[in-house]
């Protein structure tokens, strides 16, 4: 009886530690299998399960192209790899939320859609989208109040494409956005009334990548400034607009594109400076 009941002691204590050790989440791979594109069915993840803010996730190269729902109110991953026939869209009203525990980058060749106004990619700790296999791929936003958000005191650098109508800015407080080596950030959007592309996340840290704005009637507004860019800024069309100091090491292309109305606005008070040599308009 007394080795009945310190087996049954010993299974107590040992069971519960092994389940909790057995319950680290696992990486999560698309498999789609139950063809409703939905994020929130776990069966559609291999293994099963909806990830979790633990979860390596991974959108592979699957035979043609396909569209994945983030549809939870709130969705999380540790970090994400998509090939480039894979679309993740946020729609209106939904968060995606990349933890990155592991500071590894998030290598992105195909496209992250910010579907709607209250579309939120959230960058929880200081994280990287970075190409994959050499190919940039994209965050592509469709409402000027679809948003990038930066928690605060973290960084998020891009070394993709960031496009269309969205907001760069902090979850709160003041995080801070650097535009890296090969990163583009282009204003091309002016779908209805939604043509903007606003960076103001608080900080806007020192980049070499490239910003422009490239279609008639959309606007790359800047609301952070900062004095050591060593990117180059393109206006091919719509308006290049700063409301603070922006200067750079790198050049400035500004070419009236057809039919395009291409202004460069500076809001009294501040600055934009490009002291590079010109860079050829594409």
């Amino acid at each position: 009886m007394r080795n009945r009941t310190l087996f049954s002691a010993l299974t107590a204590f040992v069971l519960p530690a092994f389940i909790a050790g057995g319950a680290q989440a696992a990486d999560k791979t698309w498999d789609g299998s139950q063809g409703n594109g939905s994020w929130n069915d776990g069966q559609n993840w291999t293994p099963a399960g909806v990830p979790t803010s633990t979860d390596d996730v991974e959108f592979p190269a699957l035979s043609g192209t396909y569209t994945v729902t983030m549809d939870p109110a709130v969705g999380n991953c540790q970090y994400l790899t998509m090939n480039a026939n894979a679309t993740l869209s946020i729609t209106g009203g939904n968060v995606l939320r990349i933890h990155d525990n592991t500071s590894t980058n998030s290598q992105i060749a195909g496209n992250i859609v910010l579907a709607g106004s209250g579309s939120i990619l959230r960058i929880m700790n200081d994280h990287t989208f970075a190409p994959k296999s050499g190919v940039l791929g994209f965050v592509s936003g469709q409402h000027d109040l679809a948003k990038i958000e930066i928690v605060s005191g973290k960084t998020f650098t891009n070394q993709i494409n960031i496009q269309g109508a969205l907001q760069i800015v902090p979850e709160s407080g003041s995080g801070t956005f650097v535009n890296g080596s090969g990163g583009v950030v282009n204003a091309n959007n002016n779908t209805s009334s939604q043509e903007t592309l606003l960076i103001d996340p608080g900080t806007l840290g020192a980049g070499a990548g490239t910003f422009k704005v490239s279609l008639d009637g959309s606007v790359l507004r800047f609301l952070d400034g900062n004095a050591s860019l060593t990117g180059d800024f393109l206006a091919l069309a719509g308006t290049l607009d700063f409301q603070a100091t922006v200067a750079t090491s790198g050049g400035l292309c500004f070419k009236k594109n057809g039919s395009a109305n291409t202004t460069i606005s500076v809001l009294n008070g501040f600055t934009f400076s490009a002291t590079g040599a010109p860079v050829s308009c594409p």
